[in-house]
């Protein structure tokens, strides 16, 4: 066995004093062999220096061991085993062997580079083991272990093809620090990575810090096959505060660049502390931080992400913590192709008052007058981020433009912040983004883009305070074609800040979430090509809700502070749009039906109103948050179809037929009534044929019937003594001449249409007044105080021609209000009949006969 002291590769500089220690000199071209399987120990005060010039190089490394003291490491005499100190060129090894350096008493290091402006480089398949191993057992001294390389910026290590692996453990048992470093140097260019590197760091009282691969300036990556692990541990066992622990997989101080990352590749780091004293209450662990790759003041670029990124923190005390899968600080992120998987967890242990901020990839210039911090990602694969209780899980952020599209197959957990102007996030169908909220805050963003957000694939909302898309300010929009679903009472789907949602997908709501919260200005658009509905509610406070195509069904609406919900047809098709409405609140909002837009198909112009009612704009309004009373302003323009208190506006439709009013010259704007209705402070009635941009707002409770507009009103539901339409004695009730009124359920006698004493200005004149019984006619109206109706009865002598016990029936039969009520197949029957006086009379008078 040939005695080395460790292999020492001194400068020129030192070779005089080296001689004496030194059983070889090499010159310029030559090289030395240390057969594979062969041992050079170091023991104390013995130096073995083999100077080599630029070109020379190991064809081997066998099995070098550094016992104890052999070499300056770090400010302190330490076992190191290879050491390259050359004034200029490159060192090359062809193999390394087995490199280990141990200390149980401070540092150690395994191969390194002492010279400025040297390269070491590992050449093909070299295989081996680098172990260092550090250890301090008392004394406030840190511990420093280092596995290869160097410290300086302009040292560089270069791995070509390298197979051989790097371990080094930290340990200080005392007060003071604990720092691990795999592969350090200031350049490192790593063409295939094939062993694996592991640091790992355990302070016992004090600071621990791990890098796998620390490059001071840049890192240059072929195909990574191997694993990186660091691993940063602090106990706190005496008591005394930690102010840093932190684990960084790779980082480079100015760039790093990876080609690939191997589906067989994991780069795993973790920073952990925990308390084993008695006393939890008087310790403090502070700046946790876990990077899987990390650049300073640089971009990062990988290619093809196959593999595995693994980040995460963990304390069981009172914590402020950092953890990020892939984050470049002061500089651009670029991911072309990822379809691995990249997770950020802050573990669930954490206390109460941690502060704990987990990303999964993150591009983010924090420098004084930013201007990095832009985002290009493509992803099938998965991309998580999970933060305990009080914290916040981002799984992508972009301090600047962020370029994002989340392919089919991609699962995406977290938050979505992507915060430069034209920034874009698009979801392929197939691709999930889930955010998981949190609790303890008033509320989590889920998705938010400074720009355009596509969803074609699934958002998923699940706990307290989660929002699936924020869509904030008014540049920036979200199309949603997929799927949002929303699970927690108070998570949201969707929420428009001043942007613009447009929604033809899916919403589903459960446990109480909100479908959509559209504030400040924002805009939420619904556009499908079928029926469509939205379960939870849809919440406008000082927002628009525009349905601009298709048949639309909302549970509930609540709108305030001039919000607006406007329903016409914006696709130029030949049917409208439509709105049905569960139960709403307008607190002083406006409904606008078909104003300010074409309506119909081209070259069909504006004025020309749809062919059937069916393909009107509709809205159905099933309830109001107060029963009978309308709390916003409610206006039915031309083409519009208006229905209040029912869950379907088929009784409307079957209603207009009957009239044979409907068409531009007829009805072209329709209010039905299916109860009474009394209009409260800050609400109105504006129901116009002939209107096609928004009216002013009244300042009064007032209604207005302009011309080619129908009401329809059922006599059945009003009480004794009621109106159908009722107002505050400071209301007007305004009806032009050209204005419908129809009258179903009647029966002879007088009926209260409206009640706007004393500033009642018209009504409507009995030649426009319909009833859907055909015994009925409107015989005489009053204005006094309330617009009534008196009705006669024709009989059915006359109408039909119905003699004795016959026309006893149909008389009795209208007499008591019973026609329009269509529960049972004779109720259905009696309608019909009592609607066509152009039916064959006889037919219908012998039917009559045969059911009386």
């Amino acid at each position: 066995m040939r005695n080395y002291a460790g292999l020492f590769l001194a400068s020129a500089s030192l070779f005089c004093v080296s001689l004496l220690f030194c059983p070889f000199v090499l010159v310029a071209g030559t090289d030395i062999d240390i057969a594979e399987g062969e041992t050079a120990t170091v023991t104390a005060g013995t130096i073995a220096n083999f100077t080599l010039g630029a070109g020379n190089h190991l064809d081997d490394l066998g099995s070098i061991t550094a016992e104890e003291d052999s070499y300056l490491f770090e400010g302190v005499t330490s076992p190191v085993a290879v050491v390259v100190d050359s004034a200029t060129g490159e060192v090359r090894f062809e193999n390394v062997g087995t490199i280990t350096a141990t200390n149980t008493d401070g540092n150690a290091c395994g191969i390194l580079n002492n010279t400025a402006g040297v390269t070491i480089r590992v050449d093909g398949t070299a295989t081996g083991t680098v172990t260092a191993t550090g250890t301090k057992t008392a004394g406030t001294d840190q511990t420093y272990v280092q596995g290869f390389g160097g410290k300086r910026r302009d040292y560089t290590s270069k791995l070509i093809g390298s197979s051989f692996n790097i371990n080094v453990y930290a340990t200080s048992n005392g007060n003071e620090a604990a720092y691990a470093k795999g592969l350090r140097s200031g350049i490192v260019e790593l063409t295939n990575l094939v062993g694996n590197i592991e640091a790992r760091a355990t302070s016992e009282n004090k600071d621990a810090n791990v890098s796998a691969i620390d490059c001071r300036t840049t890192g240059t990556f072929g195909t990574i096959f191997g694993d990186i692990t660091s691993i940063a541990q602090s106990h706190n066992a005496a008591g005394v505060a930690s102010e840093a622990i932190a684990a960084f997989g790779i980082y480079g101080a100015t760039g790093i660049s990876i080609e690939t990352l191997d589906a067989s590749s994991t780069i795993t780091a973790t920073a952990y502390s925990d308390t084993l004293n008695s006393l939890e209450g008087s310790t403090s662990f502070r700046n946790l931080t876990s990077y899987g790759l990390e650049t300073w003041h640089g971009d990062i670029n990988i290619n093809q992400l196959d593999g595995t990124i693994n980040t995460s923190a963990r304390s069981n005390t009172s914590t402020v913590a950092t953890v990020k899968g892939i984050c470049a600080r002061e500089g651009d992120l670029t991911i072309l192709n990822l379809s691995g998987t990249v997770r950020a967890i802050g573990d669930t242990v954490f206390a109460e008052d941690s502060t704990t901020t987990v990303y999964a990839i993150d591009a983010y210039d924090e420098s004084a007058t930013p201007t990095k911090g832009n985002l290009t990602l493509t992803s099938s694969g998965v991309i998580e981020a999970i933060a305990p209780r009080s914290s916040k899980a981002y799984a992508i952020f972009a301090g600047n433009v962020g370029d994002v599209t989340l392919l089919n197959g991609s699962k995406t957990t977290g938050q979505v912040v992507l915060m430069g102007d034209s920034s874009s996030l698009r979801l392929e169908k197939g691709a999930t983004l889930t955010n998981t909220g949190n609790s303890a805050l008033s509320y989590t963003l889920g998705t938010w883009v400074n720009g355009d957000v596509t969803n074609d694939g699934t958002i998923i909302v699940t706990g307290k305070n989660a929002v699936g898309v924020y869509v904030k300010d008014s540049g920036s929009t979200l199309t949603n074609t997929g799927t949002i679903k929303a699970d927690g009472a108070s998570s949201t789907a969707i929420w428009v800040n001043g942007g613009v949602a447009t929604h033809s997908g899916s919403i589903i709501t459960s446990n109480g979430a909100t479908a959509c919260n559209v504030d400040s200005g924002g805009e939420f658009v619904l556009s499908g090509s079928s029926t469509n509905s939205i379960s939870g509610d849809v919440e406008l406070d000082n927002g628009t809700l525009r349905v601009s195509n298709g048949k639309w069904t909302l549970s509930e609406l609540n709108a305030q502070n001039d919000s607006t919900i406007t329903v016409r047809n914006d696709k130029n098709t030949d049917s409208g749009s439509q709105l049905a409405i569960g139960k709403l609140s307008l607190h002083g909002s406006t409904i606008n039906m078909n104003l300010s837009s074409p309506l119909l198909r081209s070259p069909l112009p504006s004025s020309t109103v749809a062919e059937h009612p069916e393909d009107a704009n509709i809205v159905n309004i099933a309830s109001f948050a107060t029963s009978n009373q309308i709390d916003g302003h409610l206006v039915a323009g031309k083409n519009a179809i208006l229905s209040l208190g029912t869950s379907s506006s088929q009784d409307a439709i079957t209603a207009i037929n009957d009239t044979g009013l409907w068409g531009a010259s007829g009805a072209s704007a329709v209010l039905y009534l299916g109860k009474p209705y009394t209009l409260t402070a800050g609400s109105s009635l504006h129901v116009d044929g002939t209107l096609t941009s928004t009216p002013a707002t009244p300042t009064n409770p007032d209604a207005t019937f302009g011309a080619n507009s129908l009401l329809i009103i059922n006599a059945k539901t009003i009480p004794e003594g009621g109106a159908a339409i009722t107002s505050t004695s400071t209301a007007r009730l305004t009806v032009d001449p050209g204005a419908y009124l129809q009258i179903l359920r009647a029966a002879p006698g007088t009926i209260k249409v409206a009640e706007f004493a004393p500033n009642l200005t018209s009504g409507w004149s009995l030649s426009n007044i319909y009833m859907r019984n055909v015994l009925l006619y409107p015989e005489s109206s009053s204005l006094l105080h309330s617009f009534t109706v008196t009705l006669g009865l024709y009989g059915s002598a006359a109408v039909f021609g119905a003699e004795g016990s016959t026309a006893k029936f149909l008389d009795d039969y209208t007499i008591a209000g019973m026609t329009g009520s269509l529960t049972s197949a004779s109720e259905r029957f009696m309608d019909s009949l009592l609607t066509s006086a152009d039916s064959d009379a006889a037919y219908n008078v012998e039917k009559a006969a045969n059911l009386a």
